[in-house]
């Protein structure tokens, strides 16, 4: 069977075949969860390139169930935003349990340093 990823939205074979465990929750296809995916943290490379040289589609990426990829995904796109102030100005729009929550969170990670 070939192992498949996605690298831009363009399915690449690769030699290395994914684990089948979330590196988040370290749940397991097949005893708690369907599947898993691998999130690309930053696409380093052209398509071409990639093409050329499929392996490099496997660098910086996390594999995934569902729903860590979905919150890996909102940790992207919190993190490609240049401007921090930029989030705190929407973040102080939220509704206060949401603005608790971003707390909590920043919270639990100086604790986890």
């Amino acid at each position: 069977m070939e192992n498949r990823t996605m690298y831009r939205n363009r399915s690449v074979v690769v030699s290395k075949p994914r684990n089948h465990i979330c590196d988040a929750c370290k749940r397991k296809v097949g005893d708690e969860i369907k599947r898993t995916n691998r999130h690309h943290w930053k696409y380093a490379y052209t398509y071409k390139t990639v093409k050329a040289n499929p392996e490099l589609a496997l660098e910086n990426t996390s594999e995934y169930c569902f729903h860590c990829h979905q919150i890996a995904d909102a940790i992207k796109k919190l993190t490609d935003v240049n401007d921090v102030s930029t989030i705190i100005r929407v973040l102080k729009t939220a509704p206060s349990n949401i603005q608790n929550s971003f707390r909590e969170i920043i919270g639990a990670m100086r604790r986890n340093e």
